[in-house]
């Protein structure tokens, strides 16, 4: 569930970035309110809540058919990628 909320928050951010910067995430909590089988379908409802410089802040929610499955919050920094992959490579 939180690597599709990952994908959305991605989505979220593009039109943030500049070339040569991605967004990484910072912190999340996130809650698993219900499991769901493997192969099923959800949907990821997310919020950007707040923009302060290089963070972003999300409020997100997740569904399978109409139960909520999870909820939370999540941060997202935004950095040079060059930089980045030099560091962990």
């Amino acid at each position: 569930m939180i690597v599709f909320m990952e994908n959305v928050f991605m989505e979220l951010v593009q039109k943030y970035l500049k070339k040569g910067k991605t967004a990484v995430g910072y912190r999340v909590d996130v809650k698993h309110l219900m499991s769901v089988g493997i192969g099923k379908e959800i949907r990821v409802k997310a919020t950007l809540k707040e923009v302060n410089g290089r963070r972003f802040k999300f409020e997100v929610e997740a569904f399978y058919e109409d139960k909520k499955i999870g909820e939370g919050f999540h941060e997202r920094v935004i950095i040079y990628e060059v930089e980045f992959m030099k560091r962990v490579l």
